[in-house]
């Protein structure tokens, strides 16, 4: 096991996402991170 994925601070790493549909091009390369968060209400 990779003792990294513990030391970073996202819970989420999507790189170089591409998404087409019939006629369009969605997405082209994009990354996206999401970080984990602590939400109180």
């Amino acid at each position: 096991m990779n003792s990294n994925l513990n030391e970073s601070p996202y819970i989420l790493e999507m790189r170089n996402v591409s998404k087409t549909f019939p006629g369009v091009k969605a997405l082209d390369g994009i990354n996206l991170k999401v970080k984990k968060v602590l939400f109180m209400h």
